[in-house]
């Protein structure tokens, strides 16, 4: 494969998703019988000893239960249900599990408002992701509402905004990052303020880390010789929330967002390509002409699929990776509960053309790769500077600064599917015979609200977006109502004062 089409399938994307979690499987306790006999010890003890019998671990407020509360419990051969109605005795309570843990919330009523239409509204549900450590934001944490496709992200500032139908009853969020416990929040609809959420860091032990160690070459072949039976085997339908932003010396020059809808062929056929179409869309701009002609650069929708680097594998997720990179095992952490192999790989000295370097999350228990943090080699990338346009003006001289992507995988239906990406690059430009340089900065998100293998989406050759559209350059007239009914990543507040200064109220329907 030429450097060209290697660089060329990663210039530009962002990729987001979400973990889809099936209600009816996993919000019924499990029939297994508990026996407990328990003098004058504390309800943490009693929940411990719970644990050890189910194999599943406790999540509440503190709040709503009192841990060191002692109880003398008797209970021979009742079902994980009846038991905590036994020890609990509160009928306001109620129990799910998700993955494996026994969620316990208060029960939350139905709401149903109305507005001047008589249609079913939304309950709008704001807040920020923090780490509980040290109270920084957590950029682009992924959210979802349980038993459901509907998710969301924070967004570089840590904030989010959530779209709940209020027929939902006891809805909860889960929300989960790299190097963090899932987090499982029971939605309040009296919540009026905006929330403050935050995330535990779950470190593994030195010890879990050489017991496991394995050689990383050796992990990476059987990564890529499990990928067909890992991966979605047949095509799907994907329902996406896309946009892309671009600045000039940190003012917004153009943003714009889109609702797709996705044909994502099946990972065994890496010849088929996916098809897409704009379901709705808008845009806004503040380039000028001057602008429009200095250069176009690769970016839009095609180029985010393109990042599903399991599908179009790149040159280290090729069988012969070895040729071009160094391996090194670097950690091991735990990844959405998931215990996750940290591999780090840099291109071999002796290659002076710009490659990659980077992380691998793979993990343990399937060797599926989970996520990847990568970009283009620092020190050499300005060597390819005109590999990222499409036409540039012989006035300008251009050098890239960095191209830098994150790329993460779920679970779906019993396989993986590509869920997350972020991703951008960042140019300097000069003009001939100017002494000053202009910063440009591109970025492309695109997240995946639905994903569904049985549902077969026909997408006509008319109704395809075309190969190389930026979507800023399309006629997506401004809609103030736009995202009345969608979930969407959140601007920070410098953005959408950016948007208001060019003269648009980017507002979100309250």
């Amino acid at each position: 494969m030429s450097l060209e089409r290697r660089i060329y399938k990663i210039l530009l994307f962002t990729f987001i998703g979400f973990q889809f979690l099936n209600l009816d499987l996993q919000s019924q306790l499990p029939e297994k019988k508990i026996k407990l006999n328990i003098q004058n010890k504390s309800l943490q003890f009693v929940f411990r000893e719970i644990s050890h019998q189910t194999g599943l671990f406790f999540t509440y407020d503190a709040n709503l239960i009192d841990a060191k509360e002692k109880k003398t419990i008797q209970i021979n051969n009742l079902s994980l249900k009846q038991s905590l109605d036994t020890i609990l005795n509160r009928d306001d309570l109620a129990y799910t599990i998700i993955d494996k843990n026994i969620v316990i919330f208060r029960k939350t009523p139905i709401i149903i408002p109305f507005d001047n239409d008589n249609k079913l509204k939304f309950f709008r549900l704001t807040g920020v992701v923090k780490d509980l450590s040290n109270n920084a934001p957590l950029a682009f944490a992924t959210i979802v509402l349980h038993g459901t496709n509907k998710g969301t992200l924070s967004n570089e500032k840590g904030a989010f905004s959530f779209r709940i139908p209020v027929n939902n009853e006891n809805p909860i969020l889960v929300l989960s990052m790299i190097g963090y416990e899932n987090k499982h929040f029971v939605v309040d609809y009296s919540d009026k303020e905006d929330l403050v959420i935050k995330l535990k860091p779950r470190y593994i032990s030195i010890e879990e880390v050489i017991i496991r160690y394995h050689n990383p070459e050796i992990i990476l072949k059987d990564v890529i010789k499990k990928i067909p039976r890992n991966y979605f085997s047949d095509p799907s339908f994907m329902e996406a929330y896309f946009r892309e932003f671009t600045y000039k010396n940190n003012e917004v020059m153009t943003f714009s967002e889109a609702v797709l809808e996705i044909s994502k062929q099946s990972y065994q056929n890496t010849t088929s390509t996916d098809k897409v179409r704009i379901q709705k869309g808008r845009k806004i701009s503040n380039i000028s002409k001057e602008d429009s002609v200095l250069l176009k650069i690769k970016s839009g929708i095609h180029s985010s699929l393109q990042l599903d680097i399991i599908k179009n594998p790149n040159d280290f997720l090729q069988t012969d990776f070895q040729m071009y990179y160094d391996l090194n095992f670097s950690d091991i952490i735990y990844f959405k509960d998931r215990l996750t192999y940290v591999i780090h790989f840099k291109q071999k000295e002796n290659i002076e053309q710009a490659l990659y370097q980077g992380q691998l999350y793979v993990g343990i228990e399937e060797m599926a790769l989970l996520a990847a943090d990568f970009e283009i080699n620092p020190s050499l990338i300005g060597k390819e500077s005109s590999m990222f346009f499409i036409k540039k003006s012989r006035n300008i001289k251009t050098r890239v600064l960095y191209a830098k992507y994150h790329v993460e995988y779920r679970k779906s239906e019993g396989s993986y599917h590509l869920s997350m990406v972020h991703g951008e690059v960042s140019f300097k430009i000069r003009k001939k015979r100017n002494w000053f340089s202009s910063i440009y900065k591109i970025v492309i998100e695109l997240a995946v609200t639905n994903v569904d293998s049985e549902k077969e989406v026909k997408i006509s050759r008319n109704e395809q977006v075309r190969l190389g559209t930026i979507l800023s350059e399309e006629n997506l007239p401004p809609d103030p109502l736009f995202w009345k009914e969608y979930n969407i990543i959140l601007p920070s507040k410098e953005l959408s004062k950016a948007l208001e200064r060019m003269g648009e109220s980017w507002q979100e329907m309250e």
